[in-house]
């Protein structure tokens, strides 16, 4: 879906074959251009923290979890959230 909608799925320049977790410290070394992400959590509150601060050009963008974690019927939804984003981009 990424692909298809123009984004470039980072997880592969990670070492991560599928999905994973990365540390903080590999993502600040590291930073993608772009992070969909739900917004919600610690996790996400750190993340973002600690990308400003080191001035990281990496852009966070808002993508339900329910279009992340679902496949079938939101199949269409999360296609047209993430071309959305990549025209707006």
């Amino acid at each position: 879906m990424l692909t298809r909608s123009g984004f470039r799925n980072a997880a592969a320049d990670y070492g991560l074959s599928f999905t994973g977790t990365l540390p903080i410290e590999t993502i600040v070394a590291h930073p993608p251009a772009i992070i969909l992400s739900p917004g919600d959590g610690r996790t996400a509150a750190v993340r973002r923290r600690v990308l400003a601060r080191t001035h990281a050009p990496t852009r966070e963008v808002a993508f339900p979890r329910h279009l992340m974690n679902c496949g079938g019927p939101v199949i269409p939804a999360a296609l047209a959230r993430l071309a959305a984003l990549r025209k707006a981009l």
